[in-house]
């Protein structure tokens, strides 16, 4: 037959509850919360900024980022390199901007006029750059749509009307919130063109390393009907071989999701065509080669 807890059960759920209450409370644990919590925003910022980056470097080359199969891990690793420096020079205007709120809340803790003037100074200018921000935007394209100046303009002015909000003595939460929220937009807008910035002209360097980039072979048992320019293709007529077509004149832009992406040696933007082989082809015999570039020889 169960018996009742005693009263002396109880004591010690307590007790523990306590002290789990307090391990949670220590300043350790709120450190590894807070390393945690920024831990996922920065994945999260770096997988974003890697996408918008490989869309636009692939799109250049005409193939569409949904075919690559990236997981999460390809497109942090592939914004590590350009995404950084960003979210440095991020971080140190945010810095700077605290130090620089500290100094003005000194300034300006026993003179309203000076901090009228100020909110009216730093609303015209937020206004004024918001205004010009959206005109740039609508009138100078990036590769992705908006280029830089425009979002930039709009994040600083939308960012000097929330400073504006915030030196009032009576602040509308919802107002704050609404300017916060645009602040967070342009914000992502920005990093959204940068990236496509990037990703086009890492999508021009590989163009421009073409010739010198490993060569691509491909052996098969069947006739794969591969062209383009720079490509030559020959038969294979040594007896009891297991490939029948030598095809040659490829570059490899990208091997993802079971795939071979293959650019002609002499591929053009708007002319030429990526050819897309699966690693294993059902039905087909086939092999690929990867010759590097012999600067001496000046071939591949």
């Amino acid at each position: 037959m169960a018996q009742p807890p005693s009263p002396g059960d109880g004591a010690a759920m307590a007790d523990g509850s306590r002290r789990s209450d307090s391990i949670l409370d220590t300043p350790a644990a709120k450190a590894l919360g807070s390393i945690a919590s920024q831990t996922v925003i920065l994945t999260a910022v770096l997988f974003y900024f890697g996408w918008a980056r490989v869309r636009a470097t692939y799109a250049y080359f005409g193939v569409d980022v949904s075919v690559l199969n990236f997981s999460v891990a390809d497109y942090v690793l592939r914004s590590v390199s350009t995404a950084f420096p960003m979210l440095l020079a991020i971080g140190a205007l945010a810095l700077g901007g605290m130090v620089l709120h500290h100094q003005v809340q000194e300034k300006l803790a026993d003179n309203a006029a000076a901090a009228k003037q100020l909110r009216r100074i730093l609303t015209i200018v937020g206004v004024i750059l918001t205004a010009a921000g959206f005109i740039l935007a609508l009138t100078i394209t990036g590769p992705g749509g908006s280029a830089l100046p425009g979002p930039v303009a709009m994040v600083v002015g939308f960012t000097a009307i929330f400073y504006a909000i915030t030196l009032r003595e009576q602040r509308r939460p919802e107002l704050l919130a609404a300017v916060a929220a645009l602040v967070v937009l342009t914000l992502l807008w920005t990093v959204t063109a940068y990236a496509d910035f990037v990703g086009v002209q890492v999508a021009k360097q590989l163009k421009v390393n073409l010739p010198t980039a490993a060569n691509v072979t491909v052996y098969s048992s069947r006739n794969l009907s591969l062209s383009g320019p720079g490509v030559t293709r020959s038969a294979i007529t040594v007896p009891n071989s297991a490939y029948r077509y030598r095809y040659g004149g490829f570059r490899l832009l990208v091997s993802s999701g079971g795939q071979y992406f293959l650019l002609p040696a002499g591929w053009q933007q708007g002319t030429g065509s990526v050819v897309v082989l699966p690693v294993t082809p059902p039905g087909v015999s086939m092999r690929v080669e990867f010759q590097a570039h012999n600067p001496i020889h000046g071939q591949n």
